[in-house]
């Protein structure tokens, strides 16, 4: 054999080394029901040998879980016409952040921060809050359904990534990215806003902060309004069963609609309710990405070249009074 086809072969078999476990990071591990796992060390990232074996054959097949995030935009946003056109049962979005996964792990949120500071809320008290109890919910029951989690991509977050794809029980068809409403998409998030606004007027249900209210920004073409508070984490520890009960109804009252949320962590639990109650509407988390239009500013930097300028083609929109 000569020198050159020796190091050729060596160079190959590192490639191929390098390759699986780019593809391992990507695809993440198999993602396991948690009613599967038997006697779990832990029981957000641990299963027995032969749970592993048993839902082999359920694996997703090939796909990395951050591919092109205008694909998964173009997809999922198909999916939410399907479902008012009434050629689709339904479809779920779920996003998720390093704020969602604080709460999940007991941390504290300080008021200084994004959430503090633009959001309104923090929490700082020791031990998972209700609302992060919750949000772990929220991570599972929903197997091979058409509900997307969204997460952050391995150059934005890794470790949240990885977190999130061994805590969730999901067909790796359905990870996506958290920023899919955002960043380079944004422009394409407010066309389709538009676009749902003058064709689907009074089929979309919106969830969010009451300052849309207060400011009597609520669109015409919304069905129904459901305001939720600020301090969320503090909210739920004194008013969850009764504010549930609530989304729980509202879920119920309507069918073949789009609910357009933006409400923080507590979106992912609204999510994850309204879809229990009645799978048969579109349930978007688009969080800040609706902030210009139902909060009249600015919230984030990618929303405009001015961090005080709102679009004014987002006031073509036609408001309440």
């Amino acid at each position: 054999m000569t020198r050159r086809k020796a190091l050729s072969n060596q160079l190959v078999i590192v490639l191929a080394i390098c390759a699986s476990s780019v593809c391992f990071f990507f695809a993440g591990p198999i993602l396991i029901p948690h009613s599967q796992i038997e006697k779990p060390e832990d029981d957000l990232i641990s299963a027995s040998s032969a749970c592993k074996s048993q839902v082999t054959l359920r694996r997703a097949p090939p796909r990395k879980v951050v591919g092109s995030y205008y694909d998964d935009f173009l997809r999922i946003t198909a999916n939410i016409i399907e479902v008012l056109e009434n050629r689709r049962s339904g479809v779920a979005v779920a996003r998720y952040g390093d704020g969602e996964r604080e709460l999940m792990l007991g941390g504290t949120i300080k008021p200084a921060t994004q959430a503090g500071q633009v959001d309104k809320w923090s929490w700082e008290k020791p031990g998972i809050s209700f609302l992060g109890r919750d949000l772990l919910d929220t991570l599972s029951s929903h197997y091979d359904e058409p509900y997307y989690y969204g997460f952050a991509a391995p150059v934005q977050d890794a470790s949240g990534l990885r977190f999130f794809i061994n805590a969730t029980e999901q067909h790796l068809d359905y990870i996506t990215f958290a920023n899919i409403w955002v960043n380079d998409n944004y422009k394409h998030t407010k066309e389709f806003i538009k676009k749902i606004a003058e064709q689907y007027a009074g089929r979309i249900v919106i969830i969010a902060n009451h300052i849309t209210k207060d400011r009597s920004l609520v669109p015409s073409w919304a069905s129904e309004f459901f305001s939720t508070p600020d301090d969320c984490v503090a909210f739920w520890e004194q008013n969850r069963d009764e504010h549930l009960a609530k989304i729980e109804a509202l879920g119920r009252r309507h069918t073949r609609k789009l609910f357009m949320i933006s409400a923080g962590p507590m979106a992912k639990v609204y999510v994850h309710k309204l879809w229990n109650v009645n799978p048969h509407n579109a349930i978007i988390d688009f969080g800040s990405s609706l902030d210009e239009i139902l909060k009249g500013e600015t919230t984030r930097p990618y929303q405009s070249a001015s961090a005080n300028e709102v679009d004014p083609s987002w006031q073509l929109i036609p408001q309440t009074i």
